[in-house]
């Protein structure tokens, strides 16, 4: 049975929620509410999140629903709440566009090699700064050694996941040092 698709617009849940929270609680600035996920911040296909899912008895109405990329809507808590939501993507936002991700494969290194990679860093002869970039210029490249696991949301939205994300950054410190 296919799904029917939500009638409500992207601008008029924007609309809707620009003037009932405060926008320094999402992960993107308002005005750009249109193109970037209300969590994550990043330049994506925005899908149109239930806030309480419709299993739960959520409504399909801009007051139910936010705009959230394909990975954040899939880790999305799925509770009766509408607090949850605001309070999930408040506690989990990161405060710089495009930096959501690869901070998570910076938690994931330290949970796999047990040190920061900020640790690394400082072993490294080249000023952090410098580091910092090539880490995040480096980062996305996928090579002979590296891919997509083909199950779930990270095949569907094209994410690297986090432990994949952790074993590039030690690959691009290893160049470093």
């Amino acid at each position: 049975m296919k799904k029917e698709s939500i009638k409500v617009t992207p601008k008029e849940i924007l609309d809707y929620w620009k003037e009932r929270i405060y926008e320094g609680d999402l992960g993107v600035d308002i005005s750009e509410g249109l193109e970037h996920c209300w969590r994550c911040g990043c330049k994506k296909v925005l899908h149109k999140c239930h806030i309480i899912p419709e299993s739960l008895g959520g409504v399909t109405e801009a007051s139910n629903l936010i705009l959230l990329c394909g990975v954040c809507h899939g880790e999305a808590p799925n509770v009766n709440n509408k607090k949850t939501i605001f309070r999930w993507i408040q506690q989990t936002k990161k405060d710089t566009y495009n930096t959501f991700w690869i901070l998570r494969w910076f938690d994931m290194y330290k949970i796999l090699y047990g040190t920061s990679v900020e640790e690394e860093l400082k072993r490294c002869k080249q000023t952090t700064k410098e580091n910092l970039h090539l880490l995040i210029s480096e980062a996305g490249n996928l090579d002979k050694n590296t891919g997509l696991h083909f199950s779930g949301h990270a095949v569907i939205t094209n994410k690297i996941t986090d432990s994949t994300g952790a074993v590039i950054i030690r690959r691009v410190l290893k160049k470093l040092q």
